[in-house]
């Protein structure tokens, strides 16, 4: 990954940075594009198939639009609830900190666990 983003810096200093996945890059260019999850979903989602992939079948519609609320709203809770709050209780400064950061993720897995017990995706 650190060599993916020295080379999207370009000059002979590389990236100065943390090094963070996800990361899309354009590869004729080679310069980083997004490192937002959602934004790289909502682009590829969005990108036009070509000739080609839509007679083979290979094109997946990732952000519907009669789910597109639903999805935003989902990815604000994951975000709270589980990615946010993991990284909260793992860097956490005082024990108040850690618990409350640990009351997010079992809620956010809860959340989750009933979900998909009814579905087969969060939406």
């Amino acid at each position: 990954l650190r060599e993916v983003y020295d080379r999207s810096a370009g000059g002979s200093g590389g990236y100065v940075g943390r090094c963070t996945a996800p990361l899309l890059v354009d590869r004729q260019r080679l310069k980083a594009v997004s490192q937002d999850s959602e934004e790289i979903v909502r682009m590829i989602a969005t990108a036009e198939a070509s000739s080609r992939e839509l007679e083979d079948g290979r094109c997946v519609e990732l952000f519907p639009s009669q789910l597109q609320s639903q999805i935003q709203e989902t990815n604000r809770w994951t975000y709270h609830l589980l990615s946010n709050a993991v990284y909260r209780a793992g860097f956490s400064t005082s024990q108040e900190a850690f618990a409350r950061a640990c009351r997010d993720v079992a809620e956010g897995l809860q959340r989750v666990e009933e979900l998909l017990s009814e579905q087969p995706f969060l939406c």
